[in-house]
């Protein structure tokens, strides 16, 4: 194919594949919106390159579908079925690989987190690590927005403040502490990039599945121990002087439970919450309190297969 943008290429592709969807899907006696959602989805299995390519206008064809349609019910439930579910496996994995993420950003918090992440959106993320999800939520909310990047690791620090300095960031505020369930010096391991959690979790034994690996978090892991200072997303909110929150992401390394318990005025005013849960405490997966604590509280959740708990507040 000619490197040269071509858009009649980009629309040959997809009406191609498309059409070839469409027509096997009308043979199946399928309705109209699901061979469309399929139609459309059939795009995806392009070769990688092509993909990056073409993607935006592949995503804004996919989003447009998902505006769309009903926020609940068989429709919905057939789209991210097709949408996510299904291609999961075989291919939205390598958007794990930090080369390809920034292609699919849009994507995965769109459909993984339920998510459309627009221009002027608030979002607050709690375990910003060292900052590759960070620079694309800058990114993704503009200026006009706010990213508030929680993160108490030092090493992880100094790679935040590099890589979004506030001379190209203004939009972000970066916030040296952990999130827990109220203010405070905790004990925290330090160990290799992204496995560094708060030593003070109420179980003897945390251990976790991803992807169909087993693995531990217990003490032994962990090269050193030192102290951070914790903090409630509520005090954390309330000093950013947040009176919106449009998106709220938790991913600590076992601790997702005690910084959505630190939530209680922000809950208000927080439109969506992701927070990992695939942690286990002494055979318990965490998502199972996070889910109560947010339904309590008036959210409705879903929880992925990676035990993700994706929680809203209902429009009154």
């Amino acid at each position: 194919m000619n490197s040269k943008f071509r858009p009649r290429h980009v629309m040959s592709v997809i009406y191609w594949r498309s059409h070839t969807a469409f027509t096997k899907i009308r043979l199946a006696t399928e309705s109209g919106t699901q061979a469309i959602s399929r139609a459309v989805t059939q795009s995806l299995y392009l070769d990688h390159q092509t993909i990056a390519r073409y993607w935006p206008h592949i995503f804004r064809r996919i989003s447009w579908i998902n505006d769309t349609l009903p926020g609940k019910g068989w429709m919905r439930q057939t789209f991210v079925r097709l949408v996510w579910t299904s291609p999961f496996e075989k291919f939205y994995r390598l958007a794990y690989l930090p080369e390809k993420r920034d292609v699919f950003f849009e994507h995965i918090v769109t459909f993984y987190y339920h998510y459309p992440i627009k221009k002027g959106d608030v979002v607050v993320q709690v375990g910003a690590s060292s900052g590759e999800e960070a620079i694309r939520f800058a990114r993704a909310v503009g200026p006009e927005g706010r990213l508030i990047a929680v993160e108490p690791e030092q090493g992880n620090l100094e790679k935040l403040r590099a890589k979004l300095p506030k001379s190209k960031f203004p939009q972000v505020s970066i916030i040296p502490k952990g999130a827990w369930k109220e203010s405070g010096i905790l004990e925290f391991y330090v160990g290799g990039e992204k496995e560094h959690r708060i030593a003070d979790l109420a179980a003897n034994k945390l251990t976790y599945e991803w992807w169909g690996v087993s693995d531990h978090l217990d003490a032994t892991r962990y090269g050193s121990v030192t102290q951070v200072a914790v903090d409630t997303v509520d005090n954390i909110v309330a000093a950013e002087g947040l009176d919106a929150i449009d998106f709220v992401s938790f991913e600590t390394n076992g601790a997702e439970l005690e910084g959505v318990q630190g939530m209680t005025k922000s809950l208000k005013i927080a439109k969506r919450i992701a927070a990992r849960g695939h942690v286990m405490r002494d055979g318990v997966p965490i998502w199972r309190a996070i889910e109560q604590y947010l339904k309590d509280n008036g959210f409705r959740t879903s929880v992925t297969s990676e035990g993700m708990v994706l929680a809203h507040r209902p429009k009154s």
